[in-house]
């Protein structure tokens, strides 16, 4: 429940000294994030915990900013990253192989999600999800797995994507 001196390094800036008041720990993936404000200011910061060059902690007591709850920060898509800071909901479809259905009977993208078979091997997703940088990450991680059909915007964002790597590649 104390406050902290660290040095702290942010993406392609140098390293700066800040007086850090936690918040809480997220574990996301593979990384830990700290919560916490800087200095005297309210706005809440994700800092990477890997970026902390040194930290001491210092006798000033750590405050919770009124009615700051790390839950429902979390519950809110904070970690999400909104595209566009859009937070209506898009009707996603998605053309899938089987492996994705497996994945995705197992781990669900939204409480309504529609699997339905298409042809072959092939099923159609329906789920109505946050446009967020996780969406568009996880959609990238299947590669070929997946085809975006729906909304015409995302799928346009991953031809224009597939065209620029298969230049790079060719």
């Amino acid at each position: 429940n104390l406050r902290f001196h660290a040095t702290y390094r942010a993406i392609d800036k140098p390293a700066k000294r800040y007086d850090i008041n936690p918040l809480g720990l997220v574990f996301r993936h593979n990384l830990v994030y700290l919560v916490a404000t800087i200095n005297d200011y309210t706005d809440i910061k994700q800092l990477a915990l890997h970026r902390f060059q040194n930290a001491e902690l210092n006798e000033r007591v750590a405050f919770v900013p009124t009615g700051f709850n790390l839950d429902h920060y979390i519950a809110q898509g904070e970690f999400d990253y909104l595209i566009d800071n859009a937070v209506e909901n898009i009707r996603l479809k998605l053309k899938i192989t089987r492996f994705v259905k497996q994945l995705l009977s197992e781990t669900p993208l939204s409480s309504a999600q529609k699997i339905t078979d298409l042809e072959a091997e092939f099923f159609l997703l329906e789920a109505s999800v946050k446009n967020t940088e996780q969406l568009h990450w996880w959609i990238r991680s299947f590669g070929t797995g997946i085809e975006v059909l729906e909304p015409l915007h995302l799928r346009e964002k991953f031809s224009a994507e597939a065209k620029r790597l298969n230049q790079i590649y060719s």
